[in-house]
């Protein structure tokens, strides 16, 4: 009796907070609403050919990233955690740092260097060995680039799965007959399936908004025709309509991975957790270190060569690089905020969504995922529409940016701490409490160190993503606001791509300690459910 009035009073106070914050979060949405409904022809826009065939690309580039992101993430996460290969640490950080890499960037550098008549044509042309080159704009172009720039959604919390899977599940299962195929298909893939499903999702939402990759490879999806509308004939009622179908399939997205997914916690009954030995690779080693070591080639390396071609050429032509140093601290200042903040409004929702599984608490987290699957803008112009109209004194101030950022980025927060808490044993949590420790020191003292590797993942994502943002922090930025991505971009429109250069490959430095941390820090947990 004691404990269900317990349970009970949890649930009054995880279902509201989360209810609050699905509210405030739905902002964007209900700004498009309001804005759609005054749009008169809003069916026949929709169903005109033209929508038709940019919901195809806009599929299409979904499933094919989605895929290829995930294919990726496993060999990577594979090999790094179960394999003898060298320097796995090191590959570790590389294999993480194209995702501050903006996706505007990469694109620009992409063109410039694979372009028809980029400088690998050129370089080739010259030495006669190729009179064309493949064109990569369009689908295969934007597949390529928002692949290698998305797939670390997938293999940071794959990879902190693998790390803390008991490898008993499998040794049972061995030890039954099964082998080494069916032993995956039916015991180590159900384990992993909660990262890769939380990480495709992540993936599938980012390239449903992306705009920089699809604009500058001239592939035509519901961000590139909302920006024009928004930035071309100025229409926002035609464009916040537009932007509705939008919502409308990351909710489908959405839908379809609770559908796959199914009501299922996986945590191990046993108070420790075993690790078999390496897979020893032997003679394959260095094949399996290149073949590792290509995907950051691929997703870090051309852009920053890319970047650096910009800067020294700047430098020996004897441009001006001018830049504030003081852009810097802005932009690790708002980001930190932003992870702190996001991350804050992110567990009462992941706990809910856990603890509590019913449709009210489905419906809650599903909403909390709707500001990923937006164009970045359409969050800052709902948001300036709502400062304006009904919080004034912070219009155009830090806090409202923050919060923008949060609305944004909730998605991964949720993501990363609900991988882990399906596979927490809540035996674990009932012992504290059966030694007489309440629910607050119980959520202190044993949930929080378990969810401890995937806070520090999530903050990590979230810190930078924020890093790079740009659409947002244009709309939303305080007067005098300079941070990394606006000195960028307003170096870019421009033409200076010396300038541009800088700050860029700035912004993928400091990316570096971040990735390190999450890599080299110690991340074991003792007790695993």
């Amino acid at each position: 009796m004691i404990k269900n009035k317990f349970v009970n009073k949890n649930y009054l106070w995880l279902s509201s907070i989360s209810t609050l914050i699905a509210l405030v979060v739905s902002i964007p949405l209900l700004y498009l609403l309001f804005r759609a409904v005054s749009h008169d022809g809003f069916i026949e826009l929709i169903f005109r050919e033209r929508i038709f065939w940019i919901t195809l690309k806009s599929i299409s580039l979904v499933i094919s990233v989605t895929f290829f992101s995930i294919v990726i993430s496993f060999f990577l996460a594979q090999f790094l955690t179960k394999s003898d290969v060298p320097f796995k640490k090191l590959l570790t950080i590389l294999c993480c740092l194209p995702i501050v890499i903006p996706s505007y960037v990469y694109g620009m550098v992409f063109v410039h260097l694979l372009g028809p008549r980029g400088k690998v044509f050129q370089i080739l042309n010259s030495w006669n060995l190729i009179d064309s080159f493949p064109d990569l704009y369009g689908f295969w172009g934007a597949t390529i680039t928002l692949t290698f720039l998305s797939y670390p959604y997938v293999f940071l919390p794959l990879r902190a799965a693998m790390i803390s899977l008991d490898d008993s599940f499998e040794d049972a299962s061995r030890s039954l007959g099964r082998g080494r195929i069916k032993t995956f298909y039916y015991v180590t893939l159900p384990l992993l399936l909660p990262a890769m499903r939380s990480g495709g999702l992540l993936v599938a939402l980012y390239t449903l908004s992306d705009f920089g990759a699809v604009a500058l490879l001239r592939y035509q999806t519901f961000t590139w025709a909302i920006m024009n509308m928004y930035n071309g004939a100025y229409n926002r009622i035609s464009a916040a309509a537009l932007s509705l179908v939008l919502v409308f399939f990351a909710i489908l997205i959405l839908s379809m991975e609770s559908y796959l997914k199914g009501a299922r916690n996986f945590f191990s009954s046993s108070s420790t957790s075993s690790s078999s030995s390496l897979i020893q690779l032997d003679n394959k080693k260095w094949i399996i270190f290149l073949l590792i070591l290509l995907v950051p080639i691929i997703g870090a390396l051309i852009p920053i060569i890319g970047l650096l071609t910009w800067l020294i050429k700047g430098i020996i032509y004897g441009d001006v690089i001018d830049f504030n140093f003081s852009t810097i601290f802005t932009s690790l200042k708002v980001s930190f905020l932003a992870a702190i903040s996001t991350m804050i409004i992110s567990l009462p929702i992941s706990f809910f969504a856990v603890k509590y599984k019913n449709k009210f608490s489905l419906l809650i987290e599903k909403i909390s995922y709707i500001g990923f699957g937006l164009p970045s803008i359409v969050v800052g112009l709902s948001l300036v529409y709502f400062s304006i109209n009904f919080l004034f004194p912070i219009y155009q101030t830090t806090a409202v940016l923050i919060f923008g950022y949060s609305v944004l980025f909730l998605p991964v927060g949720v993501s990363a701490i609900k991988s882990t808490l399906v596979q927490l044993n809540p035996n674990l949590e009932d012992a504290s409490r059966g030694l007489g420790y309440g629910y607050i020191k119980t959520f202190i003292k044993v949930t929080v160190p378990l969810l401890m590797p995937s806070i520090l993942a999530g903050s990590l994502l979230i810190f930078l993503l924020t890093m790079k943002e740009l659409p947002l922090t244009l709309v939303l930025s305080p007067l005098n606001f300079k941070s990394l991505p606006t000195s960028i971009w307003a170096y870019a429109s421009e033409a200076f791509f010396a300038s541009a250069a800088l700050p860029a490959l700035i912004l993928i430095l400091l990316s570096g300690p971040a990735s390190a941390y999450l890599v080299l820090k110690k991340n074991n947990i003792d007790v695993r459910g």
